[in-house]
């Protein structure tokens, strides 16, 4: 009888150590499931993601990162931030991490021009991830998109709208934009006729602009707002308007109004 105990007690911790061990294989099982999740991420995501240090010292990049550089894996433990930024840029790069550093995240992406193994640039937009081991701060991933044609078709928007405002602004007729029937912009030709800077004409009503009453009596604003429901639904108007300048000094001007439509905003454009 002395040895019954015993033996069930081996048996107990029998049926103990193969509960712990299923489980530590449940562990390993469901950890490798995860290292396959995060390889196919690192390496198959369409973005270029990458490691460094809290130094800008690289540690390990994507097939898809290498491949955009132009740089090999075994490059990869000899590369820093000053490899592929130039001087000016690397302040932001380190303010990047402190800022990770601090609050744990990243406000905003930000923009680099990235030197390439062979030379070339390429503009980049990036953003960190901090990453923890043992619950200290130890790495960094970084992800970064190549933002090259966006940059180009943003440039062409700029100079658009450059020339654009050049050529509103030299207009020799008065030009105004009403979003329905809220100003929205003019040119300076406007301003020089009512004598008023741009922000008096955003901010002071239309009505400021004309008397009371239109030369053949009809009240102001009743008819100035018929003029531009009538624009609205499609009509091209032309016409003779009695203004008054800022300084309440009147003027008679002939208008056209018409309704133009931008994607799906529509304007009324006023010319004086």
């Amino acid at each position: 009888m002395p040895d019954g105990p015993t033996r069930f007690g081996l048996e107990r911790k029998v049926r103990e150590l193969e509960e712990d061990l299923l489980k530590l294989q449940g562990s390993l099982a469901e950890l490798r499931r995860k290292e396959i999740i995060l390889d196919a991420i690192f390496d198959r995501s369409l973005d270029a993601v990458y490691l460094h240090d809290l130094e800008g010292r690289f540690m390990d990049a994507s097939a898809y990162a290498l491949e955009v550089f132009g740089y090999e894996r075994k490059d990869i433990g000899n590369l820093t931030f000053q490899d592929l930024l130039s001087p000016d840029q690397l302040p932001r790069a380190m303010n990047a991490v402190e800022e990770l550093l601090k609050t744990g995240h990243q406000k905003q992406p930000l923009e680099f021009q990235v030197r390439r193994k062979d030379g070339g640039c390429l503009w980049m937009e990036t953003r960190g991830l901090l990453v923890h081991r043992d619950g200290r701060p130890a790495m960094i991933c970084g992800i970064a998109r190549e933002i090259g044609r966006r940059r180009d078709i943003e440039d062409e928007l700029k100079a658009s709208s450059r020339k654009y405002q050049t050529l509103f602004d030299s207009a020799n007729d008065g030009v105004f934009i009403f979003k329905g029937r809220s100003f929205s912009d003019c040119n300076a030709k406007v301003l020089k006729l009512f004598g008023c800077t741009r922000e008096q004409m955003s901010t002071l009503p239309p009505h400021h602009f004309f008397p009371p009453e239109q030369p053949d009596g009809s009240d102001s604003r009743s008819k100035a707002r018929a003029y531009m429901a009538a624009a609205l639904k499609g009509e091209n108007l032309s016409f003779e308007w009695t203004y008054r300048r800022l300084d309440g000094t009147p003027f008679v001007a002939d208008v056209n109004l018409r309704r133009i439509e931008v994607g799906e905003d529509v304007f009324l454009q006023v010319i004086v």
